[in-house]
């Protein structure tokens, strides 16, 4: 029940049974890496493999792909063999599902593993406390990496609004000529707000180009999702274009009064 304690959706055929631990080495579950690998355009359920030195075996099952060679790396094709051997390794570990506290349910295992086995190293961790030391340099990469971006972005916006209040106050003069000559305040909010599009679409253009060229150092702190989504650049791009407006709204209220 291992696939099972890990969650590790079934998508084709069945997990191991019982029963396949009588026939130790016969059956496999391959992940979807290996059914699309090694048979591509079939299903591979009753289809038989062979492993390194072993009978040939069963696929009985298909299970979704699993990142354990690392969160950035693509998942390898694999195959989990219904073989309870340790193989002479003194390293065992015991993956459990549970629906009880954490720390009660570490506390009893300690206990009865030190009643059954004194002397026996143990260590116990919650999945997510081991999966967050995998993640731990890049989640502070990220994080690091995240909080100068959202320094940026509060400068481009302060920088906006900076440059078209300093643009309204040396174009006074002008601005009072226009209106006198009979144009109308929405005219002039529309100018001002104008050249505020124009800083925007600017910037925005040159961003996504400098992101463009750096994705290959993004990529690494990337998880599910690509370095060039579209769907995040337009996030990015429509956000800063809402905000950069605001910011341009209050310099161009005050020409157009």
């Amino acid at each position: 029940d291992y696939l099972k304690a890990a969650g590790v959706r079934l998508l084709q055929g069945r997990f191991f049974a019982d029963e396949d631990l009588h026939h130790p080495g016969t059956v496999a579950v391959i992940n979807e890496t290996a059914a699309r690998m090694y048979f591509p355009g079939e299903s591979p359920i009753g289809k038989q493999i062979l492993g390194a030195g072993g009978p040939w075996k069963t696929v009985v099952g298909v299970v979704g792909d699993t990142r354990n060679q690392g969160l950035n790396r693509p998942a390898a094709p694999q195959a989990m063999i219904n073989d309870p051997a340790f193989n002479g390794q003194i390293t065992l570990s015991f993956l459990l599902r549970s629906l009880a506290d954490q720390g009660a349910v570490a506390r009893a295992l300690r206990e009865q593993l030190r009643a059954d086995h004194p002397g026996l190293f143990t260590k116990v961790e919650t999945l997510d406390e081991a999966i967050g030391q995998l993640t731990a340099s890049p989640r502070f990469n990220t994080v690091l990496l995240s909080t100068f971006a959202g320094v940026a972005f509060l400068m481009a916006i302060v920088g906006v609004y900076g440059v078209l209040a300093f643009a309204v106050t040396q174009r006074r003069a002008e601005i009072g000529i226009r209106m006198a000559l009979g144009a109308s305040p929405r005219a002039v909010l529309a100018l001002v707000m104008k050249e505020g599009a124009f800083l925007v679409t600017a910037g925005a253009l040159a961003g996504v180009a400098g992101a463009l060229l750096l994705t290959r150092y993004l990529a690494t702190l990337l998880y599910g999702v690509k370095a060039t989504d579209p769907a995040t650049y337009a996030i990015v791009v429509i956000a800063l274009a809402v905000a950069a407006s605001a910011a341009s709204f209050l310099p161009a209220r005050r020409a157009a009064v």
